[in-house]
């Protein structure tokens, strides 16, 4: 990776950092908005240098708002979906990835159920058959 792209990581970890120090009643969703943001800032330094792959996302469901669910096939923690487009419990696989396009997706967060982070994914995003 270059200098400069480990730099640019570098001065982001400083940003977090001095959340605390200057903003100590920060509230959760605060915080998780930032934080968000500077993953996504750092995922396309990475991206950029070379370094990161294309998002591949599995469907694996419907959650109780009605939200298409997705995870990331590459990183088991990462959960993705959409608040724009929602569908029924029983709708199959094939019709939500009929419906949805990656600007539809946006950051979620670590599990099935939690409040969407909203942050944008930028970048390319491949839809991985859920019945592999």
């Amino acid at each position: 990776m270059k200098i400069e792209t480990l730099k640019k990581i570098s001065k982001l970890s400083d940003r977090i950092i001095n959340l605390f120090d200057t903003a100590p009643d920060l509230t959760r969703g605060d915080f998780q908005s930032v934080i968000g943001a500077v993953i996504l800032e750092a995922y396309e330094l990475g991206r950029k240098a070379g370094k990161m792959k294309t998002l591949e996302l599995k469907f694996v469901g419907i959650d109780s708002w009605n939200r298409p669910i997705f995870k990331d096939v590459n990183n088991k923690r990462d959960y993705y979906g959409a608040t724009d487009i929602l569908f029924d419990y029983e709708d199959t696989a094939e019709l939500v990835l009929n419906k949805i396009s990656p600007k539809h997706i946006t950051f979620f967060g670590n599990s099935f159920n939690c409040e969407p982070m909203g942050t944008p994914v930028s970048g390319e995003i491949k839809f991985i058959n859920p019945n592999i």
